[in-house]
């Protein structure tokens, strides 16, 4: 493939780079379809190996603090985009999702396939309706689009900011053929909430849906009218948690262990369902239980300097304001003067509630079984800290009373599969089958 020269700072958007269409009539999105369904057919022209490399050098290209991307959003995540599509991380992922990587390519006999030849192809057009509060997930799943060699349409919230086209613009503005078929591959498309013809017409047109959102706001969606054959991947409200083993935590450096904790609070400031609200410490003497909360308090104030604390809203202020008076009153409040974190104890057993600005509640129980009822399919991940011993049996409960990642601290935030339960690049693919030679 050839060499992806950076696109000049300065120069104007590329032709083919994909602008925000807002949809006036149903007549504007069949032409656009019509032209997506053509651009997919070439991009699917190229190897899953070209796609990577290209893939790889936008993440290189964006993780060049100069661009002004970073300057306009400097709390978007996008390191977080850019250590995502390095060449490492996208093949691990599709070796993890497909075995063999080559079947994008064409038909290949997997092992123990017994003589039958797979070949992966991509279901044709992705529709990814965006959430608004953490866009950054929703790109990453259009990066997934692209490794799948499928159209892509991103419709952006009615009320979303340039993010998202400012993204996609850099990805197309490389300069490279495979870079100008990615862009006119992709469309971006935002209209009213209230514009029911436009999500229906979008939604019928779609071979893969992907929802990011509110629960009430995916189940709207869900609503919709789609073909017999599209796939739905619903990425909805769910909520994660961090679990201390009493013993472990004595074994453990304090200092390391909250400074990877105070990260997986602070990065996407808790908006997203990875990030943990709570933290449930078992069987833990008063002793440690002391250090612990010592050491999450210098964590916090240090990872300031690497995550600054984004101005919270007037709603987020006074919920946290409410909670300091009411734990300083009847339970344990541990935070500093200002709104730069906030560590909650109580003798409660419950989730939460996600109140979001580095909010956390500590809770001591005797053993972590007391939590498996509160567990279900909307509790996502679990950051964990535990001895050899036991980590098999737990790991297993966890899994069964609905947890879908297990993590290591630190971790919680990186994006990997399978995600939600799924493992999204399949879901973006239909097979077929063919006796080998």
């Amino acid at each position: 493939m050839e060499t992806l020269w950076r696109r000049n700072s300065h120069s104007k958007m590329n032709a083919a780079s994909p602008k925000v269409q807002s949809i006036l009539n149903v007549s504007e999105l069949e032409t656009a379809i019509n032209r997506l369904r053509e651009s997919q057919k070439r991009l699917s022209n190229f190897s899953y190996k070209q796609i990577i490399a290209y893939l790889s050098e936008f993440g290189s290209h964006l993780s060049n603090r100069k661009l002004s991307i970073h300057k306009e959003y400097p709390d978007a995540g996008l390191a977080f985009i850019a250590n995502f599509c390095r060449r490492t991380n996208l093949e691990s992922m599709l070796k993890t999702a497909l075995k063999q990587p080559a079947v994008l390519d064409g038909f290949v006999e997997l092992s123990g396939s017994s003589g039958i030849e797979l070949f992966a192809v991509p279901r044709g057009v992705v529709v990814h309706w965006i959430a608004g509060n953490v866009p950054t997930l929703g790109f990453l799943s259009l990066i997934q689009g692209l490794l799948t060699k499928n159209a892509n349409i991103i419709k952006l919230p009615s009320n979303s900011n340039n993010l998202m086209p400012s993204l996609v613009e850099e990805m197309s503005g490389l300069h490279s053929e495979l870079a100008t078929v990615v862009g006119q591959s992709i469309q971006l498309i935002k209209h009213s909430r209230t514009d029911e013809r436009s999500s229906k017409a979008l939604s019928e047109i779609a071979d893969v849906r992907v929802f990011w959102g509110s629960d009430s706001g995916v189940e709207a969606l869900r609503q919709l009218p789609s073909k017999m054959s599209c796939g739905d991947l619903v990425f909805s409200n769910k909520v994660s948690l961090i679990l201390l083993e009493g013993k472990a935590l004595e074994d453990c450096d304090l200092s390391k262990l909250c400074t990877r904790i105070a990260q997986d609070v602070a990065i996407f400031e808790q908006k997203a369902c990875a990030s943990p609200h709570t933290i449930f410490l078992e069987a833990v003497s008063d002793k440690i239980f002391s250090q612990f909360v010592e050491a999450l308090r210098e964590s916090f104030k240090n990872i300031v300097k690497r995550y600054p604390r984004m101005l919270p809203s007037t709603e987020e202020r006074s919920a946290i304001l409410n909670l300091r008076a009411q734990y300083d009153m009847f339970h344990e409040s541990y935070s500093p003067e200002s709104l730069e974190f906030t560590l909650l104890s109580d003798n409660e057993i419950k989730l939460g509630p996600a109140i979001g600005g580095r909010t956390v509640f500590l809770r001591r129980l005797q053993n972590f079984s007391e939590l498996y009822p509160l567990l279900s399919e909307k509790t996502q991940s679990v950051g964990i800290l535990m001895n050899n011993d036991r980590y098999d049996e737990t790991s297993k409960a966890l899994a069964k009373a609905g947890i879908q990642r297990i993590c290591r601290l630190g971790s919680m935030t990186q994006f990997d599969i399978p995600w939600d339960g799924y493992l999204i690049l399949d879901r973006m693919l239909r097979w077929t089958s063919r006796p080998a030679l």
